[in-house]
């Protein structure tokens, strides 16, 4: 099975611009789950503060239905 570059490398935002660094599958899903988390706890924050979009709601739905849902998934994940 041939892989893809996605699949095989990281990237960092730096300044703008992407930089693209070789990484293991295991280094690779390790930050997808930090991306997740900081995607949930920065929805969370924008949902307090009213000021979630409409993306925000399509995706997560209501407020509601995220805290109860995604949110309490994420945090009693905490370590």
């Amino acid at each position: 099975m041939r892989t893809t570059s996605s699949a095989t490398s990281s990237h960092c935002a730096i300044r703008g611009s992407l930089t693209y660094r070789p990484a293991s599958a295991a280094d690779y899903r390790l930050s997808q789950a930090a991306d997740y988390i900081c995607t949930a706890e920065l929805t969370a924050l924008k949902y307090e503060g009213k000021a979630s979009t409409a993306t925000d709601e399509k995706f997560f739905g209501s407020w509601s239905q995220f805290k109860k849902g995604v949110l309490k998934e994420v945090r009693a994940k905490r370590i």
